[in-house]
């Protein structure tokens, strides 16, 4: 079978890859860095601020709220919040409106575990098609037999994007379709490092993301 000839019996989903660009304010999309919170007393500190999404900002689209902040945080550990036990790993937290009168928190330059190495970096957004990643869990429902290189480097799904389908260095930690979308992935480059070269990944259940409800999210990261 040639590679064409997969991609045809693959589904595919629309992806926006994500191009870190130069530094941008704290109400941007943005990687790292400053950002926004609406009280000071509930800013989620020994949490690092991995990154934030402006949904305005984004490409005309029919999947995400039009407006508001959705924001990722982990935890600051030695693995990055995957395995807490004592408190929680990750945050993912979504303000629907932006205050004028929002704070804008530092980011704390002196972390002890954090991924990244370049912050307050802007986000832009390109709008492709993506076949399903060899990775997925759901691949071998439409294949079951043999990849070739070619198609191990086409199917591989990595990259910094929302939406699309994920790429793990070790295997999916999903079994079922319970968190179904790829709301972001964040993969080892010039401005960070997940572990040996890994990547990381946010997910979410396609309705909760039409009813824009961000409270069930599945965190993972691996690496080599």
């Amino acid at each position: 079978m040639t590679l064409d000839e997969l991609k045809a019996l693959l589904p595919t989903s629309q992806v926006l890859e994500i191009e870190f660009t130069d530094k941008v304010g704290y109400k941007n999309s943005k990687l790292g860095g400053n950002y926004y919170w609406k009280d000071k007393d509930t800013v989620p500190k020994e949490y690092i601020f991995l990154a934030q999404i402006n949904f305005s900002e984004l490409p005309e689209n029919d999947i995400f709220p039009k407006k508001g902040l959705l924001q990722f945080f982990i935890l600051n550990d030695d693995c990055y919040g995957l395995f807490s036990e004592d408190k929680d790993g990750y945050k993912v937290v979504y303000h629907e409106d932006i205050e004028d009168e929002g704070l804008e928190v530092l980011g704390d330059r002196t972390i002890e575990y954090s991924p990244l190495y370049n912050t307050d970096l802007g986000m832009k957004f390109t709008v492709k098609e993506e076949c399903l990643s060899y990775q997925d869990f759901r691949f071998y429902d439409y294949f079951d037999g043999d990849l070739t290189d070619e198609m191990y480097e086409e199917l591989d799904g990595s990259g910094s994007k929302i939406l699309g389908y994920p790429a793990f260095t070790q295997e999916d930690p999903r079994q079922n379709d319970k968190y179904d979308t790829l709301l972001l992935q964040l993969d080892s480059d010039k401005n960070m490092m997940w572990g040996d070269s890994g990547v990381a990944n946010f997910f979410i259940n396609s309705e909760k993301l039409r009813q824009g409800d961000f409270s069930d999210i599945l965190y993972n990261w691996d690496c080599c």
